[in-house]
């Protein structure tokens, strides 16, 4: 998150300007900034859930954190990613930034092929107290700890996973690395088996999902409990992969 981020009004230039973008021709924009906004009856004096606004050269946008992809939203500050983007009706003024992804999905064992984008991840173990969550991220552990500790202060329930409410709470809070790649498909394939080490302790974990949705590609496993990579798919969700 931007420390110099600016606070925008209905009446800022940058919203007022901001670009609409049709969602049959999408557009790769930079993203330059994300605020996290707890209050949003700025935009709606009915609303009370957390939003994003994200700003980028095309104008000021806002998102809702429920969206598909909009919780990685952070992991692409910096980064050029396919977005389109549509006027508001509960939020007059303003405009919603959308976040259209590829279908192409791909057997892992032929992606494994490929000459893969280069990404430093890490895969991490956040410690609260007596639980831990297992997570990926392209951004350094300090970084991501402080994503989650922000977005813990959403106080949303319906926007905030377990390892949020725990953060709520906590008061012994750690991040340890448990691996560092050059990719983001082998981190998030790590992600995965360091989950399934770590469920014997399902008691205490605050994971609650398999592992392996990442911020440009999802791993997906088999339904079925056998951990059997062959069986395992990719789904490109910016279309990064050269196929």
């Amino acid at each position: 998150m931007s420390a110099t981020y600016e606070n925008f009004t209905i009446d800022s230039a940058k919203v007022i300007q901001s670009a609409l973008i049709s969602k049959s021709a999408p557009q790769y924009v930079k993203i330059e900034a994300v605020k996290i906004i707890t209050n949003s009856r700025k935009y709606n004096s009915s609303w009370s859930r957390p939003m994003y606004e994200i700003e980028t050269p095309n104008g000021v946008y806002i998102a809702e954190p429920g969206e598909f992809n909009c919780p990685h939203v952070m992991e692409h500050i910096g980064s050029t990613i396919l977005v389109w983007a549509e006027p508001s009706i509960g939020a007059k003024g303003w405009k919603w930034l959308r976040f259209p992804y590829e279908k192409s999905t791909y057997v892992l064992k032929d992606v494994l092929k490929l000459d893969l984008p280069k990404t430093e991840c890490i895969v991490y173990k956040l410690t609260i107290d007596n639980f831990f969550y297992i997570g990926f991220t392209t951004k350094t552990p300090e970084e991501r700890l402080s994503q989650h500790l922000a977005t813990a202060k959403m106080r949303h329930s319906d926007h905030t996973q377990k390892v949020h409410q725990a953060l709520v709470r906590g008061k012994d809070v750690k991040i340890e690395v448990l691996g560092r790649f050059e990719n983001e498909i082998m981190a998030l394939m790590a992600e995965i088996v360091f989950i399934r080490l770590y469920q014997p302790s399902a008691a205490v974990s605050l994971n609650t999902s398999k592992g392996g949705e990442g911020k440009d590609f999802f791993i997906i496993p088999p339904k079925t409990d056998t951990f059997d990579p062959s069986q395992f798919w990719v789904k490109d969700v910016y279309a990064r992969l050269r196929i």
